[in-house]
């Protein structure tokens, strides 16, 4: 890690981790003083400045953590990649999810299935990237779709402004 990194890392602890922990720890210790029984009431307005205290706590910890790399876990992300990559493509389909256990599922056996799905989406997509790629997403598509409108709009353009050019 060179100086330059260094510098920031110290800075955005300055800057932006220890500004988060005070006003966190302050909104937590101002309701527990001065409204000691309504902030543990849900859906109050002291209970919401609460809950934000604390969550502006924990993020700052978790940041904590993650810039000065104190726990450095292993990042592997290639699960969520392909979610990420089909993500129109899996929002489009996912509907027929919808008729295909349509009024047949309950509060119970709806979590078997939305992890089976999520399991098998996933799995499914990873053996769809391996084999067609980007031709199997519709997000990709579309990107390329749109490529090939703004390259003709560019070239009419170009055409025009040659057009008009005339020594």
């Amino acid at each position: 890690m060179n100086q330059n990194e260094k510098k920031k890392i110290k800075s955005f602890g300055r800057e932006c981790l220890v500004p988060l922990i005070v006003i966190g720890i302050f909104l937590i210790i101002s309701n527990v003083l001065f409204n000691f029984p309504k902030f543990l009431m849900r859906r109050t307005f002291s209970w919401i400045i609460y809950s934000f205290g604390i969550d502006m706590v924990l993020i700052s910890i978790f940041l904590f953590f993650e810039v000065f790399e104190i726990i450095k876990p292993i990042r592997s992300y290639k699960f969520l990649f392909y979610y990420s990559y089909y993500s129109l493509t899996i929002y489009l389909s996912h509907n027929l999810l919808y008729f295909l256990f349509f009024q047949q599922l309950n509060v119970f056996t709806i979590w078997f299935f939305i992890t089976g799905a999520f399991i098998f989406i996933g799995i499914s997509m990873r053996a769809i990237y391996k084999r067609w790629e980007g031709k199997a997403s519709i997000k990709v598509q579309i990107g390329k779709l749109s490529l090939g409108f703004a390259m003709k709009i560019e070239k009419k353009l170009h055409k025009k402004y040659n057009n008009n050019i005339r020594i």
